[in-house]
């Protein structure tokens, strides 16, 4: 999977790592760690200045997609953490 901002792509990644990258910078977003989710708003997403865009990258993790994403996957890593990552969030919203 590629990743633009224009002409050039900003990195080439497998689908698998960039569902897990989302999966962590969601996780981070959860505890509060801007850096990590900056991070990969700016690796990832191709973000120049991610600190500008922080608040919506945090509303599109924080999404409903994850829930979601398990009714799709078939790989038992990625739907071990996804359980986990499901947990966080009922965690944090008790």
């Amino acid at each position: 999977m590629a990743w633009t901002t224009g002409e050039e792509p900003v990195v080439e990644l497998p689908e698998r790592e960039v569902l897990l990258l989302a999966l962590a910078a969601r996780n981070a977003a959860i505890e509060g760690d801007h850096a990590t989710v900056d991070a990969f708003a700016r690796d990832v997403l191709g973000i120049t200045r991610p600190e500008l865009w922080r608040d919506g990258v945090v509303d599109a993790l924080l999404g409903d997609w994850v829930y979601r994403l398990g009714q799709y996957l078939t790989d038992p890593e990625l739907l071990r953490i996804l359980k986990g990552a499901n947990r966080n969030t009922a965690e944090v919203c008790r």
